[in-house]
């Protein structure tokens, strides 16, 4: 049941839930607005969890990045509680199918 009111956590993003599965994304056109928009939103969902006694699996937790023209000179880097987020190319997405 607190799953399902985290999205209420950060506001003016899209935030898909499935099972214990939490997906965050964050969109814009610059990298460096991207990574503080990011940064941002993370620290507010953490808060959250923190505040509602809940725990991040910040060992499966990664961030991937789509629409880079020059991915392979992209680098971004995103943490939780100063624990690196990997940053992958992909990752697996689970969703409902309804």
């Amino acid at each position: 049941m607190y799953v399902n009111y985290s999205d209420r956590s950060v506001f003016c993003s899209t935030i898909k839930l499935f099972a214990d599965d939490t997906n965050l994304f964050i969109n814009g056109k610059f990298v460096e607005n991207l990574q503080a928009a990011a940064m941002q939103k993370i620290t507010l969902f953490s808060e959250w969890f923190i505040a509602n006694k809940r725990s991040l699996s910040l060992n499966k937790s990664c961030n991937t990045w789509f629409g880079a023209s020059n991915k392979e000179n992209l680098c971004i880097n995103l943490n939780i509680s100063n624990t690196v987020l990997q940053q992958v190319e992909f990752s697996k997405y689970l969703r409902d199918l309804y």
